[in-house]
C-alpha cells in the first residue's frame, strides 16, 4: 500500500492550488466578458447617422438659401429690364412725335398713320432735301464762277443801271435807289441808300409775293453809303417786266 508522505502532500496542495488559481483566472476572464466592458458600437454607429443627418440637412438647408437668393435676383432683373424696357419705349414714342412735327403736312397722310409709314415718308423727305441742297451747292458755285469772270463787265453795266433808274433828276431818288439788270439763270438787284434803317425784309416780301427766289444777298457799307445785292434766279425771263418791278421796289424801300 501507498504510504502518505509529506512530500506527497505537499505535491498534492500544490496541484490544487494551481488549480484554484486557474479556476480564479476564468472568473477573472469570465467578468472580463461582462457587456459593460465593450466598447458599444451601436452607440458610435447611431452618432454616425446622426452626423449624416446633419450634413444632408445642411446641405438642403444651404441649397434652398441659394435658390431663394438666385429666385430673387431673377426678379430683380426681370423687374430693372421692365423698367428699361418702359423707358425705351416712352423715349421711342416721343421721338416718333417729334419727327411727325418736323414732316411736311405733303408728307403726313389724312387720319391716323403708323411707325413704319412715318419712317418711310422721313425717309424719303430725307433725301428729297438732301438733293436739294446739292442743286443749290451747283448753282451757287456755278454763279461764284460767273460772278468772278463776269465782275470787270457788270460793273459797267451796273453804273449805268443806276443812273437809269434815277426819275426826273429828284436827288432824294439817290438815298433810295433801285437798279435791275440781267445776268445769267436771272437778274440781279442793287440797292443804295445812305439811311441804316433800311428794312430789307420789305424787298423780300415783294419778291416772295412774286415768286421770286433769293439765291444770294450781299451787304456792305460805304462812305456813301450802305448796297445792297440780291441775285434771283428766274428761268422764265419773258413774263417778268423789271421795270415794273423796280418801281414796285422803290416804294418797298421808301
Amino acid at each position: 500500500m501507498f504510504s502518505l508522505q509529506p512530500c506527497d502532500e505537499l505535491d498534492f496542495q500544490t496541484s490544487t492550488t494551481t488549480y484554484q488559481g486557474y479556476q480564479i483566472k476564468q472568473d477573472d476572464d469570465h467578468s472580463l466578458l461582462q457587456s459593460n466592458n465593450f466598447i458599444s458600437f451601436s452607440a458610435n454607429d447611431e452618432n454616425r447617422q446622426l452626423v449624416g443627418l446633419t450634413t444632408k440637412v445642411r446641405a438642403q438647408t444651404r441649397r434652398r438659401q441659394a435658390d431663394r437668393s438666385s429666385h430673387e435676383g431673377g426678379l430683380a432683373r426681370r423687374f430693372v429690364h421692365r423698367d428699361v424696357e418702359r423707358k425705351r419705349r416712352q423715349e421711342m414714342s416721343n421721338l416718333f412725335v417729334s419727327l411727325r412735327t418736323l414732316l411736311p403736312l405733303e408728307h403726313l397722310n389724312k387720319g391716323k398713320i403708323s411707325v413704319c409709314d412715318q419712317m418711310e415718308e422721313a425717309a424719303k423727305y430725307i433725301k428729297q432735301m438732301h438733293k436739294k441742297v446739292e442743286e443749290l451747292g451747283s448753282r451757287r458755285d456755278k454763279l461764284k464762277k460767273l460772278y468772278v469772270s463776269s465782275s470787270s463787265s457788270s460793273s459797267s453795266r451796273r453804273d449805268q443801271n443806276v443812273e437809269i433808274s434815277l426819275a426826273d433828276g429828284d436827288d432824294t431818288l439817290i438815298h433810295n435807289s433801285v437798279a435791275i439788270h440781267k445776268i445769267l439763270h436771272g437778274f440781279e438787284i442793287l440797292i443804295s441808300n445812305k439811311s441804316p434803317n433800311l428794312e430789307l425784309s420789305r424787298v423780300l416780301a415783294e419778291l416772295e409775293e412774286i415768286e421770286l427766289d433769293v439765291v444770294n444777298c450781299l451787304s456792305t457799307r460805304t462812305g456813301g453809303g450802305f448796297h445792297h445785292k440780291l441775285e434771283i434766279e428766274a428761268m422764265d425771263m419773258a413774263s417778268l417786266d423789271l421795270s415794273v418791278l423796280r418801281d414796285r421796289l422803290t416804294e418797298a424801300i421808301k
